[in-house]
Parts: C-alpha cells; sequence; structure tokens
C-alpha cells in the first residue's frame, strides 16, 4: 500500500526500504517489474533490499563494511 501511495505522489526521488520483503515470490516480481522497474523508470530509485533476486537487475549496488 505504501508503495502505491508513493508512486500516486509522483515524487523525484524514492526510497524504498525492504519494500517487497513482506510479498510472496510472485507478487514481489510483480511489483519489481510493473512499478520499481515499469512506472518509476524515469525516476531515481533507492531499493534496500537483503538477499533478494533482483539485486542483479540493479544497476549500482553500494556495500556497507
Amino acid at each position: 500500500m505504501a508503495i502505491a501511495r508513493a508512486v500516486y505522489a509522483d515524487a523525484d526521488l524514492y526510497l524504498l526500504d525492504d519494500c517487497l520483503s513482506a510479498v510472496d515470490s510472485q507478487v514481489s516480481h510483480h511489483i519489481f517489474e510493473r512499478c520499481i522497474t515499469g512506472m518509476l523508470k524515469d525516476k531515481v530509485r533507492h531499493l534496500q533490499i537483503t538477499g533478494s533476486p533482483f539485486s542483479v537487475k540493479c544497476r549500482k549496488m553500494p556495500s556497507l563494511k
């Protein structure tokens, strides 16, 4: 629900903190493809994820030591 509100707000920057962990893999894939890389493709997105299969699709991956 929070992702839908954020997209509706039409911001320039989106900070998404582990937003895919609360849903199953099919729903998270749908959200990632349709929303994060689809509807938000022209926006700046910072996606905080832990051990996700979507990390290979990210352009930059900073890591904390």
